[in-house]
């Protein structure tokens, strides 16, 4: 059975509101990011954003915030901005 990977399921998510017309980054926001990490056990969530971006995060970082910044990225290399 493969990992979880929690930023590529928030990218998913932002993938198909932004293609049905909603406001894919207020809903990352408000919505997904938060219960995200409220699902996610910290752990997880810094091994998820090292695989996305080649390093661990610092152990006091915003995880937050980096996922968020993660998603944004990967939505802009994919057109959606």
């Amino acid at each position: 059975m493969s990992a979880r990977d929690p930023i590529g399921e928030l990218v998913l998510l932002a993938r198909g509101a932004a293609e049905a017309g909603e406001d894919w980054g207020l809903r990352l926001r408000r919505e997904w990011l938060p219960r995200t990490i409220a699902a996610t056990p910290r752990p997880a969530l810094a091994a998820a954003l090292a695989g996305w971006s080649g390093e661990p995060p610092e152990e006091a970082a915003d995880l937050g915030s980096l996922i968020e910044r993660a998603v944004v990225e990967a939505m802009a290399e994919q057109g959606y901005d």
